[in-house]
């Protein structure tokens, strides 16, 4: 790769990751989520793969993933133990408009960002390996 494409790649990295997590971060306020943020910051990770033949831990990059899942069951498990319906909200709303006002769906946008990027991420590296 040329020098314009690294240095421009390594300027604007750091932007797509922020509008990826802002994305998930406030997918209840506005169209996004955790899939549509996770896809985007997977894209900062499959470009860096691209332009510096970057190779992240394909070991932490599948606890990731695993961790992630884990989660997303428990946090939907959590209502059954506490003897409320299946995936129900347990946590206490906060004010309309704010980040902090969905209870768990904020929490399920974050763990299914975690899930995506590291599972669209891990398809990723095992294909860049299969072609080296």
């Amino acid at each position: 790769m040329t020098i314009i494409v690294k240095v421009i790649t390594s300027i604007v990295s750091g932007f797509i990751f922020v509008y990826g997590f802002y994305l998930a971060l406030h997918g209840h306020l506005t169209p996004g989520g955790g899939f549509s943020g996770g896809v985007i910051i997977a894209g900062v990770i499959i470009l860096n793969l691209l332009v510096f033949n970057y190779r992240p831990n394909k070991k932490k990059i599948h606890l990731i993933e695993l961790i992630s899942f884990l989660l997303i069951v428990l946090l939907a498990m959590i209502p059954l133990i506490i003897g409320k319906s299946f995936m129900v909200n347990f946590l206490p709303k906060g004010r309309e408009f704010t980040l902090l006002s969905s209870g768990t769906i904020i929490l399920f946008n974050l763990l299914v960002m975690g899930k995506v990027l590291s599972g669209l991420a891990g398809m990723f590296i095992e294909f860049f390996e299969e072609e080296g």
